[in-house]
């Protein structure tokens, strides 16, 4: 149980506008809030104003609230203070609406709500496709729900693990641009803190760390290791800190700008102190660049997401996925006329940007197996739509052959990533 006065509580939330009727007050928690905004929507932090016990639906913490200077619960009756203190019987913080076996039931209908390529959830691929981030990405890592908790916008929801395998809540994001009500955009049932979107990228060495699942779904379209908090408190009780020991971890939380900026940073500091602490063997701030807030809009605004310091090239097979999703236009056919492999002679153009697609690839960056391999691709025409050693099903084989052209093309000079998937493709279409 954690120790919270009354003062401190007004101190860190003292609008008295809407905090609900009654004896049952509501405040911004001081254990968890520090970086979020101090409105209505954000109070967590249910207070018995009879009793003085308190819970944090966020962190779950709880406690009896008690005034430092006197030790004795706090009430806001004034007779109650100022009458001797009579014995009250003790009692419980009020806790969520459970089923009979302890879970929440919106964690519960998770598993009822519909798949993203369901018909019915365009709306939520809609908003996808908005961000730039492909379907194939998210499919199997969230879901849609056209009503959700009795609001009207419909949302995809996405469900929050514990080291256990049990999902121990659900977030869900309104698919409406703008939101109708800012401070209800996102929606958590259940102990967030407890556990984390893509529990699967623990085990990936780096781990990047975002801090909400649109961000690490961004960065997993790329074939980057993400993983969400769905906030940016970390704190040493954390179940999954065990698993990072030894390995190398990214806090990529937002690159906010004005005021948000010190308090974002401030929290990443303290995320890396705890993970040193628990012995990851590095730690490193990961930001978009600047004008940038977070890795969606990165996606978004670029098409793409490298980090070239971080891990090798990213997942083709997810690239290519995310490409066909974005921009399908550019990628119908491919093109007899336009040798990709044709480059420019010393002191000739560059090639004109209106010219069919794809640009050339640099010579210079081949191995003699890439060299081998270029030779059967050049006359390679895309097949049948196939399946990927990964899982991927490419439906548009034009879209892998675009993909691995333009690799090169952009100065990445990844040859062995290059020719390992030419050499896949071989494999794959004889």
């Amino acid at each position: 149980m954690s120790d919270l006065s009354l003062r401190e509580l007004e101190q860190f939330d003292g609008d008295t506008r809407g905090r609900g009727p009654g004896r049952e007050q509501r405040y911004c928690c001081p254990l968890c809030g520090s970086d979020k905004p101090r409105d209505a929507a954000h109070r967590s932090l249910c207070l018995n104003t009879d009793t003085g016990a308190w819970n944090c639906k966020r962190c779950s913490a709880s406690g009896l609230l008690t005034d430092r200077r006197t030790g004795r619960a706090v009430r806001h009756n004034p007779f109650a203070i100022a009458q001797p203190p009579r014995a009250r019987p003790q009692t419980q913080p009020r806790q969520e609406r459970q089923d009979d076996d302890g879970e929440l039931p919106e964690v519960r209908a998770y598993d009822s709500l519909l798949e993203l390529d369901a018909p019915e959830a365009q709306p939520a691929r809609d908003f996808l496709d908005r961000r730039g981030i492909p379907l194939e990405a998210v499919i199997g890592k969230a879901r849609y729900a056209a009503v959700w908790r009795n609001r009207k916008d419909p949302r995809i929801v996405f469900p929050i693990y514990a080291p256990s395998g049990e999902r121990v809540a659900v977030q869900a994001r309104t698919v409406i641009d703008p939101p109708p009500v800012e401070a209800t955009k996102v929606l958590s049932r259940g102990p967030i803190g407890q556990g984390v979107f893509n529990p699967a990228g623990i085990d990936a060495d780096p781990v990047i760390l975002t801090e909400a699942p649109l961000k690490a779904l961004a960065l997993i379209a790329c074939g980057y290791p993400a993983i969400a908090l769905c906030g940016t408190s970390l704190s040493a009780s954390w179940p999954y800190l065990e698993r990072l020991r030894g390995k190398r971890v990214f806090v990529a939380y937002d690159n906010d700008a004005g005021p948000e900026h010190d308090r974002t940073e401030a929290k990443a500091v303290k995320a890396g102190d705890v993970l040193r602490a628990a012995g990851v063997a590095q730690v490193k701030r990961l930001r978009t660049p600047d004008g940038v807030k977070d890795w969606d809009d990165l996606l978004r605004l670029h098409g793409a997401i490298r980090l070239p310091d971080l891990a090798p090239p990213p997942n083709p097979a997810a690239q290519a996925a995310r490409t066909a999703h974005a921009a399908p236009s550019k990628v119908l056919e491919h093109p007899p006329e336009s040798d990709p492999f044709d480059c420019p002679e010393d002191g000739e153009e560059e090639p004109n940007p209106a010219a069919p697609w794809p640009p050339p690839i640099g010579r210079e960056r081949w191995t003699a197996e890439t060299r081998e391999l270029v030779d059967w691709f050049r006359t390679a025409r895309p097949g049948e739509p196939f399946t990927t050693p990964g899982g991927l099903r490419v439906t548009d084989p034009c879209v892998y052959w675009r993909f691995l052209a333009d690799w090169v093309s952009e100065g990445d000079p990844s040859t062995p990533g290059l020719t390992a998937n030419l050499r896949q493709l071989r494999a794959i279409v004889g």
